[in-house]
């Protein structure tokens, strides 16, 4: 890809699932059609990990990092579990590093629908952080793409995610929803993560201090941190949306590490 694309770092923290953070990888580096992506993979140390002397349980994500000999992806390995918005501080600050001109910070539990990027580098003209549709919104059920495409169906095959795509390309575009956005896949200008981060350091405040009626949260837990950083963005006039044409697939297969609570989280499509 030309050098004069703009860049857009993928961050994707790892905690297991390997085969999932595959897909991720994959999809991202072959379906980002606008921007030139680099995908930094960081194992938040996994107990399954081959630093850990599991040397099979990564093999479809090793293989899949091996095949790109055009070197758009890394992996860093942490000693030590420090939860999923400390992995995207870290992918944050590569970013800058690297001066990227985008990046976007994630779950390893997605799939990245043909031109998902097209749309969400439109939408950031007008807004300071992005996300795309998806299957599984949690709570956000402004960002359930049933709401806007009726070829949606609870299948991850290829043909399936890409006529999705297809439609809202062409239903939805330059369609945007000023919303909250779940944290799934968010997308910012890397000088805009900079900006407004919680201090000099560190994007994402270090631990969830809040709950969600923004009261101070007594048991810091790892959830809900996308929620108190777009308080504080909201609170100094920047806004987040939704871009309607855009699609990315939410497995839900996320494991916390052992430092946080876990979730009982299902690995399938949920519509």
């Amino acid at each position: 890809m030309n050098d004069a694309v703009p860049k857009i770092l993928i961050v994707v923290p790892v905690y297991g699932a390997y085969d999932y953070a595959a897909i991720a990888l994959r999809t991202a580096l072959e379906h980002t059609r606008v921007l030139r992506p680099t995908v930094c993979i960081l194992d938040d140390y996994s107990p399954d990990s081959p630093e850990r002397g599991n040397l099979e349980a990564s093999a479809v994500l090793k293989q899949e990092m091996v095949s790109r000999e055009n070197r758009q992806c890394w992996r860093a390995y942490f000693s030590e579990n420090h939860g999923l918005t400390a992995m995207w501080n870290y992918g944050l600050q590569q970013a800058k590093a690297e001066k990227h001109d985008y990046c976007c910070v994630t779950n390893s539990d997605v799939l990245f629908a043909p031109g998902w990027d097209v749309e969400i580098v439109a939408a950031l003209e007008k807004y300071a952080l992005v996300g795309p549709v998806t299957n599984a919104p949690g709570t956000e059920k402004e960002q359930f793409v049933g709401k806007y495409s009726v070829t949606y169906t609870r299948t991850d095959t290829p043909d399936a995610v890409a006529a999705v795509q297809s439609e809202l390309h062409s239903v939805q575009k330059g369609r945007f929803k000023e919303h909250t956005l779940n944290g799934f896949c968010m997308v910012a200008k890397t000088e805009t993560w900079w900006k407004h981060a919680f201090d000099a350091e560190r994007v994402f405040c270090p631990h969830n201090r809040f709950n969600s009626k923004h009261e101070l949260n007594p048991t810091p837990l790892m959830t809900l941190q996308e929620y108190e950083l777009q308080r504080r963005w909201h609170a100094a006039g920047l806004k987040s949306a939704i871009a309607l044409g855009s699609y990315v697939l939410h497995y839900r297969s996320v494991s916390r590490g052992d430092a946080f609570n876990k979730g009982d989280w299902l690995r399938k499509v949920q519509g």
